[in-house]
Formats: structure tokens, C-alpha cells, sequence
């Protein structure tokens, strides 16, 4: 057996030499570094595991919703030179995705062999495949398979739309990792309200804008910092702002709400330690 020792931590992940730390680190090649800060991916899962869930949320995320024996017909036709999972193990997992709530059943409909069920992803399915590179690479896509214009698939949608037709693609993923890091700080896999969920991503795509933004204030050498960003691309995204009312009255307003959103928080900050501060003197209080 090889000898674990611990090397260090990202994400409350332990990170270990062995058989296990190899394949993840295989994992992290494949999927991103930052999806094994997920529950769902990483964690106290094993790699193997984990790329389960990865497969059956990108499959969702990129081809739409589908039955379990759908989806594992797709899989095998997409990774002919991989093991992939039996069916019951593959079924095992999808009634835990949906235990989660990362996926739901849409549909279901009795026949012979039992009960059909097809599944999609929920809100905090949407939220966790956006860590994934190949759904950040077609980000058109998925974004047009699961959104609707009374629901869309990420907030600020339309921005991001706006980026990606303008041929800005570097400034939209630079857009999707900075959020996926900011909600990373939340345990944002424990929050079951899809409002709650949709208005933290909200809030973190404001964040993002923000600083961009000031950065493009800064001038092009402070841009240059932003290395994973093209100096074409930055260009462009100035030229939008000056020359389309539609984005610019889009991030102008998510960033209003933004501000709000902290100025409400403060106050309430400050009447909280107002009434603590009332608390510490018992006598003062009751005089009140």
C-alpha cells in the first residue's frame, strides 16, 4: 500500500501523494483545479467518483436533459476509449445528484419496465457545471439550452451573450472564473433556495464587473495584469460599452443593485452594533 502523507490544502481538500492524489491531479487537468473545492466533484469524494458527476452534469449542461439510459448511451458514444461505469453504478449516482439538488426530474412516464424519468439540472446544478472548462468553452450553448427569457440560465445572461457575439470570448471566461472564485468563499453547495443561489452568482457577477471595469479605467498597462484576458479582447469590450446603450445600461444597473445591495447591508451592520453596543450597558438599555 503506498504511504499517504499529507503535502497541503486548497478548499478544505486535502491534497496527498499516492494512487489517489495522482488521479486527481489527472482530474484537475481534465476538469479544472477549481472544481475540487466542490462537494460534488472533490472533497472527501474519491476521483473516481467525482468524474462520475462530472460526466452526467456536462452531458446534462451541453445536450440537454435526457433519461439515465439516454444519458449513459451518450457518454459511451462520446468516450469510446474510457471505462465508464455500470448501470447500476450510474444509476446510483443520479438518485444521489438528485438527493443533492444538483439535477430534478422533469418528466415521468410509467411503462413495462417501470417509471421513465427524464432529468435536468436544478439552479445549483447550473451553478457548479459553470466550473467545468468544456462548459466554459461553449458557454453559448449551454446558456441556450437552459435558459428562456422569463428564466435564464446564469445571471447577466445577456452580457455575457453580448461578450461572446462581439468575439470578446477571453473577457467572458475571465467574467466566469472570477465569479466561480468569488462564490467559492460561500458554501454555496448547503443553500437549497434557488433565490438565494441566483442572487449570490447576481452579486458576483456585479463584483466582477466592478473591477473589471476599474481596471479599463486604469488604462491598457493595468489590463495587462489581467494576463488570461487578450488586449484585442479589452479593446473590443471598451468599444462596446462606448458604442451599445443595451450593455452599458446592463452593467450599469447590475452594478447600481450591487451598490444598494452593500449600502442596505451596512445599515443593517450598523443598527446591529448599535443595539450590541446597547446590550453591553443592561442599565442604559432598560432606561430605553
Amino acid at each position: 500500500m503506498a504511504c499517504l502523507v499529507p503535502i497541503g490544502t486548497r478548499g478544505g481538500f486535502h491534497v496527498q501523494l499516492g494512487r489517489e492524489s495522482k488521479a486527481r491531479k489527472q482530474f484537475a487537468a481534465k476538469y479544472g483545479r477549481e472544481t475540487l473545492g466542490l462537494n460534488v466533484f472533490g472533497g472527501n469524494r474519491r476521483v473516481s467518483e467525482g468524474e462520475i458527476n462530472a460526466m452526467i452534469l456536462q452531458s446534462l449542461a451541453l445536450q440537454g436533459p435526457t433519461w439515465p439510459y439516454d444519458l449513459q448511451t451518450r457518454l459511451k458514444a462520446a468516450r469510446k476509449n474510457e471505462t465508464l461505469p455500470d448501470g447500476r453504478t450510474f444509476r446510483r449516482h443520479i438518485s444521489a445528484l438528485r438527493d443533492l439538488g444538483y439535477i430534478k426530474s422533469l418528466t415521468e412516464e410509467k411503462h413495462h419496465a417501470g417509471v421513465k424519468r427524464t432529468y435536468n439540472l436544478t439552479e445549483k446544478g447550473k451553478v457548479v457545471v459553470m466550473f467545468l472548462p468544456d462548459v466554459q468553452r461553449e458557454l453559448l450553448k449551454f446558456m441556450n439550452l437552459h435558459g428562456t427569457p422569463d428564466s435564464p440560465a446564469t445571471p447577466c445572461s445577456d452580457l455575457l451573450r453580448l461578450m461572446m457575439e462581439h468575439n470578446m470570448p477571453t473577457v467572458a471566461s475571465y467574467f466566469v472564473r472570477q465569479i466561480n472564485e468569488a462564490i467559492l468563499t460561500f458554501d454555496f453547495e448547503e443553500i437549497n433556495d434557488d433565490n438565494e443561489l441566483w442572487n449570490l452568482r447576481l452579486a458576483a457577477f456585479a463584483g466582477v464587473a466592478s473591477r473589471f471595469l476599474m481596471r479599463m479605467r486604469s488604462g491598457e498597462d493595468r489590463m495587462q495584469m489581467l494576463r488570461s484576458v487578450s488586449r484585442d479582447d479589452a479593446r473590443r469590450f471598451n468599444e462596446l460599452l462606448r458604442t451599445n446603450k443595451r450593455f452599458r445600461d446592463g452593467m450599469r444597473d447590475i452594478i447600481r443593485k450591487w451598490r444598494m445591495a452593500i449600502y442596505y447591508q451596512d445599515q443593517l451592520a450598523g443598527n446591529a452594533m448599535s443595539v450590541l453596543d446597547e446590550l453591553e450597558k443592561p442599565d442604559e438599555f432598560s432606561k430605553a
